[in-house]
């Protein structure tokens, strides 16, 4: 269908200043498990 992906990254990189460290440690600990990985994944497309 011509969808590519341009960037994809989490929440806590895209504004690592809108969570405390304590929730940054958190979701880090968290991506140590497969299925928590992809959880909170912003995603650009283009077409």
């Amino acid at each position: 269908m011509g969808l590519q992906v341009v960037n994809a990254c989490s929440l806590v990189q895209l504004y690592p200043e809108r969570w405390p460290w304590q929730w940054q440690l958190l979701f880090r600990v968290l991506t140590l498990f497969s299925y928590c990985r992809n959880t909170y994944l912003v995603v650009e497309n283009k077409l």
